[in-house]
């Protein structure tokens, strides 16, 4: 396979990131065939697409040079608390509107996921989380197409975001994922980040003893 590009997001990766993000959405797998969450945008818009919009300076995409399209990403923030503030600002008004006037009777399996979520949105508050946000501000999302896993792009990923997140004077960086996720766990922990903080997980709410866990590294 030839060397995979890591480089800075640009508008045109957009539909690539969609994609990455749809198919790797479930614990890891994709969503595709499963009617759980058939609104690909909608989806986008709640786990990827703030940053792609507004903070793309920390947004690297792993683009397959043979096809110029993405295949993987790392995005996040160097500061949590103020990205949450951003996001309800400039993101939650456009899911709202989407969920609202498109999903809730275009896809209505997608509007029960999300009232899910809405419903159990108190659980990320309190002073556990509060602690890991200060201890750990910078936060981070990686994702690789099924078909690039385990070729070494993800340590390449991690290593260009917390090189990234150094040069910015970051002291450390924390992630969620789920107990379920059973090929990112053994990764998170390689690469020296330590389970921190576990909850119920607000997405999947068929899935039985789904958890919401929180690894975090000092940097």
């Amino acid at each position: 396979m030839s060397e995979v590009i890591i480089r800075k997001y640009q508008k045109a990766d957009q539909p690539g990131v969609e994609n990455v993000c749809y198919r790797t959405g479930y614990m890891g797998e994709g969503l595709d065939g499963r009617n759980l969450f058939n609104d690909k945008r909608l989806f986008t818009l709640l786990f990827n697409l703030y940053y792609a919009h507004f903070e793309p300076e920390h947004y690297f995409v792993a683009v397959d040079p043979k096809t110029d399209q993405a295949i993987g990403y790392i995005c996040g923030t160097t500061d949590t608390e103020a990205q949450e503030k951003r996001l309800t600002r400039k993101i939650v008004p456009r899911i709202l509107l989407r969920a609202t006037f498109y999903t809730s009777w275009r896809h209505p399996e997608s509007f029960r996921i999300l009232r899910a979520m809405a419903k159990s949105a108190g659980q990320f508050t309190g002073s556990a989380l509060a602690e890991i946000k200060q201890t750990y501000p910078a936060h981070l999302h990686i994702d690789i197409l099924p078909e690039y896993q385990r070729i070494g792009l993800g340590t390449r990923l991690m290593d260009t975001f917390e090189d990234h997140l150094r040069a910015h004077g970051v002291k450390g960086v924390h992630l969620g994922t789920s107990n379920q996720n059973y090929k990112a766990l053994p990764f998170y922990e390689k690469r020296g980040f330590q389970l921190v903080y576990e909850m119920p997980a607000q997405l999947w709410p068929e899935v039985s003893g789904l958890k919401t866990l929180f690894f975090a590294k000092c940097l």
